[in-house]
């Protein structure tokens, strides 16, 4: 099953401003320009693209042995079987972190791996990997126990 990833506000706000500035830039350099189109051209645009691929391209899929995610170049997978604890409602601030959000989950597995995710539906996604690995444990931030 495949999941995307939720985009949150800040992200959305710094993800236009970043691809509006590239693209004003990209502009006023092809109509100031004498010569058109040149390779450099390319170099400006392209920090816009990989914007654009990431925003458009995170997402997790989830099939009874794996999680596999994407988020622009970067890609993987992870054994479900091998995943200890997920942290719901908690932002990774340093690690790998194919997401677009705060607020995801944060997942632990192998012996000291961990690696944020930010589903749209963070209950489902939970849901059906404790359906395939019940021995996952479950920590919620937002219920203080």
């Amino acid at each position: 099953m495949k999941f995307e990833s939720e985009k949150g506000g800040l992200f959305r706000l710094v993800y236009l401003a970043m691809v509006i500035l590239m693209l004003s830039i990209f502009t006023i350099k092809i109509t100031n320009d004498r010569n058109g189109f040149t390779a450099y051209n390319l170099i400006i645009l392209a920090p816009a693209l990989l914007l654009a691929w990431v925003w458009f391209g995170t997402s997790y899929t989830i099939d009874n042995e794996y999680i596999r995610y994407r988020s622009g170049f970067i890609f993987g997978k992870i054994s479900i079987s091998e995943i200890r604890k997920i942290e719901m409602n908690k932002t990774l601030w340093v690690g790998l972190k194919p997401a677009l959000a705060k607020n995801g989950l944060i997942i632990q597995y192998g012996k000291y791996d961990e690696i944020y995710f930010s589903p749209v539906d963070k209950e489902k996604f939970v849901g059906l990997l404790q359906e395939i690995n019940p021995s996952i444990i479950v920590k919620d931030a937002n219920i203080n126990s």
